[in-house]
């Protein structure tokens, strides 16, 4: 027995509405649509749900048929049959569907345009791109390279750089379907700084992506961009963050204030296990709640200078977690020379490993126990993250009182 629904859009970052109705169930299965099966599986509302199709679609996988239901991205479906059901499952979707397909395509385009980022800065280290204005031949060759990298792998570089991204597909334009400017109109443009540096615009429904700013491109939506934009805070997802956070240390010898919006406490729990956490998110409570649950700000600091002084030893990640600390707490006053140096939020840390003669800074840090053979040791691989859990626009206001915010990268990381 054939699955009569067969699932069209299933997959490749495009989200079904909640009810599937008559007509869009008729578009996604075309040919092989059975009336009987939706006859069978619709509510009141002469609807199926999202749930049945996908039970529909894995009834069609357990009954064993021998081919898995067609994605976005399957070569072996016509490209016009794709972008029609695509496009229906788009004019089908409810606002807060919109909103959540908007969201997806920027998290994609972030990641997208901080990965080509990255790989173009390695083929400018590559290839000495910094030197390259010589005028040799094989550094003109180098900086074409470079130019077509972010212009894309051909051509005169007027169009952005191609990366194949199933949330960013399919791309739909006037010639692909009649219902264009229908789509075009129900979804948003989505402003962000591209790789090259420039900032660029891709809509959250056909996936163009333009350099220049669209002439339908709603002051609403200019304004929400630049707020974000403007708060100096970069936006990451677990993808990006680790690339992120490299960058800033080892090129822009900046600490990163990374503040964690999953509402997982994600950056904790990551850094437990891949660096040593210092948690003195404590302070951060009522005085009567520290009296209540017997915590001293000498203990918690002097826990946190020994986590610090073993990070530095073992050359692991220091996570300094703040929780929900807020401007009322002095750091001025808590980080003492000997336990937590104020010095230790400059440079990730690092500034801790130096001058390395006669001693370095970290050495008032040292108790005797914590020396190797009587000697402060430290490994250069170590450096110092601080992590709130404050919402992105407190963070920014409440930790500027105490904490020396030129010395920091400010990025905020959000479920992927």
């Amino acid at each position: 027995q054939e699955c009569g629904l067969l699932v069209g859009v299933m997959g490749g970052g495009v989200s079904l509405p909640e009810r599937l109705p008559l007509e869009l169930c008729k578009e996604l299965a075309g040919d092989r649509f059975n009336i009987d099966l939706f006859n069978e599986r619709k509510g009141e509302d002469d609807c199926i749900s999202r749930e049945e199709w996908s039970l529909i679609v894995q009834m069609y996988q357990d009954q064993g048929a021998a081919a898995a239901p067609p994605q976005l991205a399957n070569e072996d479906e016509p490209v016009e049959d794709t972008i029609t059901a695509y496009v229906a499952a788009c004019l089908s979707m409810s606002e807060e569907e919109l909103s959540d397909a908007a969201a997806q395509v920027r998290r994609a385009v972030e990641a997208r345009e901080n990965r080509l980022k990255t790989e173009a800065a390695a083929a400018a280290k590559n290839s000495d791109y910094s030197q390259s204005f010589s005028g040799s031949a094989a550094d003109t060759k180098a900086e074409k390279d470079f130019g077509k990298m972010l212009g894309g792998d051909e051509g005169d570089g007027q169009q952005l750089a191609k990366f194949k991204d199933p949330e960013l597909e399919p791309v739909v334009t006037p010639d692909d379907s009649p219902q264009y400017a229908q789509v075009r109109q129900a979804g948003q443009w989505i402003k962000a700084l591209g790789a090259a540096g420039c900032y660029i615009y891709v809509h959250s429904l056909t996936h163009e992506t333009l350099s220049l700013k669209p002439e339908d491109f709603g002051e609403d939506e200019a304004e929400a961009g630049a707020q974000e934009e403007d708060d100096g805070v970069l936006r990451c997802t677990p993808a990006t963050l680790l690339d992120e956070i490299d960058r800033a240390v080892s090129e822009e010898k900046l600490t990163p204030l990374v503040i964690d919006t999953t509402g997982e406490d994600v950056m904790k729990t990551f850094f437990s296990y891949k660096g040593m956490v210092a948690d003195i998110s404590g302070l951060g409570l009522p005085l009567a709640a520290q009296r209540k649950a017997k915590i001293k700000p000498r203990d918690v600091m002097e826990s946190a200078r020994k986590t610090a002084v073993n990070a530095i030893k073992a050359g692991s990640t220091l996570a300094l977690y703040l929780g929900e600390i807020n401007g009322d707490i002095s750091f001025q006053t808590l980080c003492k020379k000997d336990v937590l140096p104020f010095e230790i939020f400059q440079e990730a840390g690092k500034r801790m490993l130096t001058p390395p003669f006669p001693a370095p800074r970290c050495a008032k840090m040292f108790r005797d126990e914590d020396k190797e053979q009587g000697q402060v040791t430290f490994r250069d691989k170590f450096m110092m993250v601080v992590v709130s859990t404050l919402p992105v626009k407190e963070a920014m206001s409440e930790l500027s009182k105490n904490l020396p915010m030129e010395h920091f990268k400010p990025m905020a990381i959000s479920k992927d």
